[in-house]
């Protein structure tokens, strides 16, 4: 999750229409919050080259071993 300290003209304005707004603070922290739980383009790319980097390394090994 990222810290966002502001959110979006859009983002915002859907909030005040809904009259709500839900938001996640840091305990430790609580100057630093999110509005929404989200999973970034950043995110999935950095598990997609992980899975991939740990299926060539099995990939390798076994062709190594067989």
């Amino acid at each position: 999750m990222r810290s966002v300290q502001s959110v979006s003209k859009r983002h915002a304005r859907r909030m005040a229409e809904a009259g709500t707004c839900t938001i996640y603070l840091n305990p430790n922290h609580p100057a630093t919050f999110i509005t929404r739980k989200t999973v970034g383009l950043i995110t999935l790319t950095e598990l997609a080259l992980a899975v991939a980097a740990l299926g060539a390394t099995l990939w390798i090994a076994t062709s190594a071993w067989g």
